[in-house]
């Protein structure tokens, strides 16, 4: 698995985001080129407690863990994908919730 910090071009996250229901930017979700399939999508809190996880492409985290929100401030992302060859490539972030 090849590692890298946000830097694969194909791949973008947002770097903030404010889930207030007013239908902009509500939910966190990668934005990711047709030459890759995403494998997975997490969101780790500031204890490195991973609270959200997807594999499904086009879905998001909208800033809850079991119907509660989060306190505003930055999580982790860690994203991992698989090129047209099958290489997996893993990148990590951070997002700034805002509420």
């Amino acid at each position: 698995t090849l590692f890298v910090k946000n830097e694969v071009k194909g791949i973008n996250v947002p770097s903030a985001f404010t889930p207030n229901n007013d239908g902009l930017n509500d939910i966190i979700r990668p934005l990711i080129g047709s030459q890759f399939t995403l494998k997975e999508f997490s969101i780790f809190n500031r204890w490195g407690q991973k609270i959200y996880t997807t594999s499904q492409a086009g879905e998001g985290w909208d800033g809850k863990l079991n119907e509660r929100l989060q306190a505003s401030g930055v999580y982790v992302w860690v994203i991992t994908v698989a090129d047209v060859q099958d290489k997996k490539i893993t990148s990590k972030g951070t997002v700034m919730m805002i509420r």
